[in-house]
């Protein structure tokens, strides 16, 4: 075969659609003495794309359709193959093969004596549902036989003869050589051509049409090269995101695709085109809108970008006459908020008008000009319905692909086709009714379609009922000391508090705290008072708390470490005017309009008074604690959280934690932090030991001390915790550790689980969820099997409690789709402390609850309903973070940041967020040269220590996105700033250096690591240290935690390693200096 040489394009210089004027030059075409092939071209961009998928996978589902209908005429096979013969005749495309290899570009050949081939069988002799059977066991056949496209022809045509004059017509073509209309064009020629001969067998045959298939070619790519057109795509889609379908395959697909179909209610469609007339607007506008919104509905978003397939032919009868594959899938952009349906209506066909001229860019140029991959996963169509039209086998490419079929009688009917590896056949259901609904209510142009509920009556009694927390008497008309002391009661004389060196009885524990709530009775403490508590974690700790409640008040817990400026802010905005504090931590507070009271005072003079219950001082509707949270303003906010949701939680923490021993359980995080309330009130609660865990442990004596305590009933943990004791307890120690795990306060990735049931198959492991805004813990996932996902799911609300997945227009949303989570029921807190307006805005009424008044609280999580009628935490709509298990506001970090005199602008940031421990950046502009250690200071100064960057760093410049927003992927990463001041004495050297430097790169997510540098001022913390020294342990280098932790070089630190038998060595010679024969750097000679 003739290579054709392609005209040289030398001014495209980047990968993409080709530029126009590459084909072969006329003098290329081939002579008299290559007949077999007389026209040669490129592929479209979308061809391309066709053949390119179909050659990398083979095995996959070929790339071709499959046709049948019944045709009402005499069969004729060999008039039928002259037909068909003619029609190929007349267009090159039926002619054409693909070829791959041979060119400097792939090249559509066109032969010159080619014709589709038709098989002929007689069925007579067969009973029909026989016949029916043939007929579908061949077109199951053909749907996965391929072509080989560099063989023309890539069409295979069947006729099987029914009766004498009815036969059925088969056709099956390559996608990439026939769109929609140019099949039925192909097949409706064929017919008729055989009918005309049926008729005069000498009929003359139609002249070839005027246009061809190749100016299509270079119609595309003239438009691929068209700045202008570039610019409109570019302008038209600045900013977008992609839009995807929720991702639920078919557990046992049993086809590759699947299709449903129903006809649109006559009423529906007869309602949509009074209103295509009244708006004076064509119906497909108003289908093209009912399917932007049925595609928002089904994908959760209010900004939606769908595919539209359009016919890019030449314009004029020409164009109409030929056959190939014109088609091309153009974006539709639509925002779904805050209109009317009518709004919607005119605002899409705006847009579609506004897009016709354009039509023709390819969309895989679109998408590598915007470089954002797949833009969206769904397409729509229109198209004639043809009802003769059977055993219909039609791949699909896109997740799901929906087709409006217009019938002759006026009607109209949907069509899906769903990729099942993509979207299940319950989740194509469901997107049907989402549609049907639209379309229903779309004719009513005065309503807000943003109140459109997508959900079915079964669906809504499922999400809002059936998934939602049972009703559970819980007794939540007492308040939770009360209850405390109806287990005093009960078990006076177990153990109910000890911290290692002081052991309290429940009835010691009791006096003590009856005694002391007299004192603060005294003092003025009653309802909805608050009464700051400054105290370790100890057996006092727990006598103060109990001593606040006893004489009604409510406690505002503060933990030692925070800075001056915060307990100062924590004291005025709760208007606490006690302060309980520990005599080796009342030093660290601020002066202010409060009394301090040393608790060792406070119990002296608490002593003589009497000790037995005070009776009912408060009511469950009164506050219980305050407990201040990260704020997005940059200051804190502090949640009023009253007894009743509290009392709630912790029925549920009885039954589902406390019900499987008598253990209790440890308290070992802050005391402000209220993942301390189930481990702090539930053994309370059941007569079990609390086991107070001193401030100072560090990682590796917690987890010493956990397992001398052990076995407890249940220990509640975040995700990082069970990590950490992952690592350092072996398996005995780890399966003796407590009887239920739960873990909870931030994400629960399936590796961490995964490593555990390793260790560990026969402890109880929950995944619990909740807010501190909803009474600390709202749903629980029992993880009872394995688990696929990347992350636990969270479950089912506890009882009394409901969640709800909702979109911005509080309509909840369909199974699988992302929304926001809601949480309503008993566990609703009363809101923020001197916050009314933050307040309403996060607590708002709650439409489906049945009492009166009753309230949700909007949660900003993203989460979604998963099938079977658990709930998957799916991250946040906002910059919230949680590090650690605390809930960080970037917003509060970056007002902390310009509160500093020299900072002019700042942005907090974190790196790895999908990693093992995410670790916070903070960015700031500033005329002055202010020494970033200044910075964290002043940050250590105003925020706690969880919420200080581990690195900050002076920047230009804010990277701004299209949208004039910072862009936190854009900003730098913090060391390649500093890459330059630094030369090639500074690297890592020998072997020791080098692997403690990989670890600390990979754990920090550095771009380089300076043999001058230490690990925290990098920005490492505990957990990430323990990190380094299991790490280096596997790889033969010993360390300690202490070590790694102190300010100490990384060279110092290599030094001072241990070499075990794991080591290898190597030699460097550095230009330093001599170095030992081991490869690394002798003491005496640095």
């Amino acid at each position: 075969m003739t290579k054709w040489t392609l005209a040289p394009d030398g001014a495209r210089d980047r990968v993409g659609p080709p530029a126009p004027g590459t084909g072969p030059a006329p003098g290329d075409r081939p002579g008299a003495d290559e007949a077999a092939v007389v026209d040669a071209y490129p592929l479209t961009v979308l061809q391309t794309g066709m053949v390119f998928h179909q050659e990398l996978d083979p095995q996959a589902l070929p790339y071709h359709h499959v046709h049948s209908l019944v045709v009402h005429a005499p069969l004729d096979p060999a008039l039928l193959r002259r037909a068909v013969r003619d029609v190929a005749e007349r267009h090159p495309v039926l002619r054409t093969g693909f070829d791959l290899s041979d060119h400097e570009e792939p090249l559509q050949l066109v032969h010159q004596d080619v014709a589709p081939p038709l098989e002929y069988e007689d069925l007579r002799g067969i009973a029909p549902e026989k016949q029916e059977r043939v007929l579908r066991e061949l077109a199951e056949a053909e749907r996965g036989r391929p072509f080989d496209v560099t063989r023309p022809p890539l069409v295979r045509l069947f006729a099987h003869r029914l009766t004498g004059d009815t036969f059925r017509w088969t056709q099956t073509e390559h996608r990439a050589l026939l769109d929609g209309p140019s099949r039925t064009a192909f097949r409706t020629e064929v017919l008729d051509r055989y009918r005309r001969l049926l008729d005069d067998p000498l009929a003359p045959r139609e002249p070839a049409p005027a246009a061809a298939f190749r100016e299509f070619v270079d119609l595309e790519r003239r438009t691929a090269a068209s700045e202008e057109v570039q610019r409109f795509w570019a302008d038209a889609l600045a900013g977008c995101e992609p839009c995807t379908l929720p991702h639920r395959p078919e557990p046992r697909p049993a086809a590759p695709y699947g299709t449903i179909e129903c006809e649109v209610p006559e009423e529906a469609v007869e309602r949509l085109r009074v209103t295509a007339e009244q708006l004076g607007i064509p119906l497909r506008s108003l289908l093209l809108a009912a399917h932007a919104k049925a595609i928002g509905v089904a994908t959760g978003r209010a900004s939606v970008v769908t595919g539209v397939v359009t016919d890019g032919r030449p314009e004029g009868a020409a164009g109409a006459d030929a056959l190939g594959m014109f088609a091309n899938v153009t974006p539709l952009r639509a925002d779904l908020t805050g209109s009317t349906w009518g709004q919607l209506v005119r605002q899409v066909h705006a847009t579609e008008e506004a897009t016709r001229p354009y039509c023709r860019y390819p969309l895989a140029g679109i998408q590598w000009d915007l470089e954002a991959g797949e833009l969206f996963d769904h397409v729509v169509d229109f198209a004639p319905y043809e009802p003769d039209t059977e055993l219909r086998a039609e791949p699909t490419s896109p997740a799901l692909s929906t087709t409006f079929l217009h019938t002759r009688q006026g009607g109209l009917r949907l069509r899906l086709d769903h990729a099942t590896d993509r979207v299940c056949h319950e989740q194509a259901e469901d997107i049907r009714d989402g549609y049907l609904t639209v379309l229903g209510a779309l004719p009513d142009t005065d309503a807000r379609h943003e109140h459109l509920c997508p959900l079915t009556g079964p669906a809504y009694r499922r999400m809002l009922k059936e998934w939602n927390g049972p009703d559970r008497p819980y007794p939540v008309d007492r308040c939770v000391h009360e209850l405390f002391e109806e287990q005093v009661r009960r078990v006076p004389d177990a153990l109910a508090v000890t911290d290692g060196t002081v052991e309290l009885s429940y009835a010691e524990l009791n006096r003590r705290a009856n005694r002391l709530a007299r004192r603060l009775a005294r003092q003025g403490v009653g309802p909805e008072t608050v009464v700051a508590v400054l105290a370790g974690r100890t057996a006092e700790l727990v006598v103060l708390l109990l001593a606040v409640l006893k004489a009604g008040g409510a406690y505002l817990p503060l933990e030692p470490q925070y800075p001056a400026e915060r307990l100062r802010y924590l004291l005025e905005d709760s208007g606490a005017r006690l302060v309980l504090a520990e005599e080796r931590f009342a030093g660290r507070l601020p002066e202010g309009p409060w009394t301090v009271w040393p608790t060792a005072r406070a119990t002296e003079e608490a002593a003589g008074l009497p000790d037995g219950d005070l009776g009912r001082t408060s009511f469950p509707d009164n506050l219980m604690y305050v407990i201040y949270t990260s704020g997005s303003t940059g200051l804190p906010k502090g949640v009023l959280v009253p007894h009743f949701g509290v009392v709630n939680y912790l029925g549920w923490c009885k039954e589902g934690y406390a019900a499987r021993g008598s253990g209790g359980a440890p308290v070992f995080s802050s005391i402000a932090f209220d993942m301390i309330v189930p481990n702090l009130y539930t053994p309370l609660l059941t007569g079990q030991r609390l086991c107070m865990l001193d401030d100072s442990l560090d990682s590796v004596a917690l987890a010493d001390r956990l397992d001398a305590l052990a076995p407890f009933t249940f220990i509640k943990m975040t995700p990082g915790h069970l990590d950490l004791l992952d690592q350092l307890l072996p398996p005995e120690r780890a399966r003796r550790l407590a009887t239920t795990l739960a873990v909870g306060a931030d994400a629960f990735p399936t590796r961490i689980l995964d490593s555990w049931r390793r260790k560990d198959r026969e402890s109880v492991v929950l995944n619990e969820y909740g807010p501190t805004e909803a009474s600390v813990g709202n749903t629980v996932q029992v993880v009872d099997g394995p688990v696929t996902a990347e992350q636990v799911p969270i479950g089912r609300a506890i009882p009394n409690t409901t969640m709800y997945v909702l979109d911005h227009a509080l309509n909840p949303v369909p199974l699988g789709v992302t929304g926001e989570l809601y949480i309503g029921g008993d566990c609703v807190v009363r809101g923020y402390a001197n916050r009314p307006r933050l307040t309403a805005d996060r607590f708002v009424p709650d439409p489906f609850g049945a009492a009166p008044g009753a309230r949700m609280y909007r949660t900003g999580d993203l989460g979604r309903w998963l099938p079977g009628g658990t709930l998957e935490f799916l991250g946040r709509d906002d910059d919230q973070l949680k590090i650690n298990g605390y809930r960080v506001e970037l917003g509060e970090i970056e007002a902390a940041l310009v509160a500093h005199p020299a900072v002019k602008q700042s942005v907090a940031a974190v790196i790895g967020r999908d990693q093992k421990v995410p670790r916070l950046v903070g960015y700031y502009m500033s005329d002055e040269d202010v020494p970033e250690q200044d910075v964290l200071a002043h940050l250590a100064e105003r925020l706690p220590a969880y919420m200080v960057p581990g690195i900050v760093t002076r920047i230009a410049t804010l990277p701004l996105n299209a949208n004039g927003k910072v862009d936190r992927k854009a900003l730098p990463t913090p060391r390649a700033l500093a890459t330059d001041a630094y030369d090639d004495r500074a690297m890592p050297r020998g072997e020791r250096e080098r692997t403690i430097a990989a670890a600390w790169q990979d754990l920090l997510y550095l771009d380089r690591i300076w043999r001058t540098d230490d690990f925290v001022t990098l920005g490492g913390n505990s957990l990430l240290a323990l990190q380094v020294v299991f790490r280096l342990r596997r790889q033969g280098i010993e360390v300690s935690l202490a070590d790694v932790m102190r300010p100490v070089t990384l060279a110092d630190l290599a030094a001072g390693a241990v070499l075990t038998h794991m080591a290898t060595h190597d030699s460097f010679d550095g230009p330093m200096g001599s170095v030992s024969s081991d490869g690394f750097e002798s003491e005496e000679k640095r």
